[in-house]
């Protein structure tokens, strides 16, 4: 948690005034240069799922306004993280928090070294490297938390915040199905190979099965982010050849009550069963059984 305080530093420049003046437009350009179902809600999570697009779109060095919102938005997300305060030194820097003891970090630099690199990696390494000293800190000083100034992003608000069930499961809906776009563009293949038919779940079984080994899926609620995307996928494959909605029941996720907590596909038709289509991957993964995510779909199907 980051305390918030208002004001603007007496020491920014003009330049650095015009940026952080220029910051709410900025943010609401960016929001929509997405593509659609891609919220931003200023987490350090939408921050490491934005990369694989960062990379691909200036790849070429192109778009220079969408550039400029990439490095608007990483700020902001890294002073939710460690304080501190917009600063200019010939370009917008994050001055974290002093009692870090952090230099301050350049958004345009990391935008840069995620096109060079590739390896959707660079956000996550960064906003890792600022939240380990925090919690050092935190440990060594407890009630301690970082502090940052105001900025106009907080007037603007977060776009897809979710405020109740429905729309945590909106947000989750809207998330996996852009991690799924990026996760296949990076297969190849094409888009006619994702048209949600039965076909097309067989390739996603053989695809994860050459993808994730034993052991890299533990349990169906870890979090895993490959499991999270295919399991919207799967139950969107579901809906398409059965009926049925997206449903989500607030909770904690429990061994015996496998609808609570986790989205799940409620049947169309009363009397059928329910599925939870990241149970049914996460077990395909730690299976490493072939079949099994076609037959489980299949059985939906049918029933």
């Amino acid at each position: 948690m980051v305390r918030i305080e208002r004001g603007v530093p007496a020491e920014l420049s003009g330049e650095g005034r015009r940026w952080l003046d220029g910051q709410a437009r900025r943010l609401a350009a960016f929001r929509a240069a997405l593509p659609a179902g891609l919220g931003l809600d200023l987490t350090p999570a939408s921050l490491v799922l934005l990369e694989p697009l960062v990379v691909r779109r200036l790849g070429g060095g192109r778009e220079r306004e969408f550039r400029e919102g990439v490095i608007g938005y990483a700020g902001e997300v890294l002073l939710r993280v460690g304080g501190g305060r917009w600063g200019y030194d010939m370009r917008p820097v994050v001055e974290f928090d002093p009692a870090l003891r952090l230099e301050p970090v350049a958004p345009g630099d990391l935008v840069e070294l995620a096109v060079r690199r590739q390896d959707g990696a660079v956000f996550e390494e960064t906003l890792g490297e600022i939240a380990g000293v925090v919690e050092r800190l935190r440990a060594f000083n407890r009630g301690w938390e970082p502090t940052r100034l105001a900025t106009p992003a907080d007037d603007s608000g977060a776009d897809d915040a979710p405020q109740n069930a429905d729309d945590d499961l909106v947000w989750w809906l809207r998330r996996q199905e852009v991690a799924f776009q990026e996760w296949v563009a990076g297969l190849g293949g094409g888009a006619r190979t994702w048209d949600c038919s039965p076909r097309s779940v067989e390739t996603l079984e053989r695809v994860l099965l050459g993808l994730l080994p034993v052991g890299s899926v533990r349990t169906a609620d870890d979090g895993n982010p490959v499991v999270q995307a295919a399991a919207w996928y799967l139950g969107e494959a579901m809906i398409r050849g059965a009926g049925g909605r997206w449903a989500f029941t607030p909770g904690v996720p429990r061994d015996d009550d496998l609808l609570t907590g986790r989205p799940y596909i409620a049947p169309a038709a009363a009397g059928r069963r329910a599925a939870v289509p990241g149970i049914i991957v996460a077990n395909l993964v730690m299976r490493q059984e072939a079949g099994y995510l076609v037959a489980r779909f299949r059985q939906y199907l049918e029933q």
